[in-house]
């Protein structure tokens, strides 16, 4: 369950820069 959470703060993360065209 920790490591899913951790997973999907990570996605997010990447989702936001994906989005700001880092």
């Amino acid at each position: 369950m920790f490591f899913q959470e951790g997973k999907l703060v990570l996605t997010l993360d990447y989702t936001l820069l994906i989005l700001w065209g880092r």
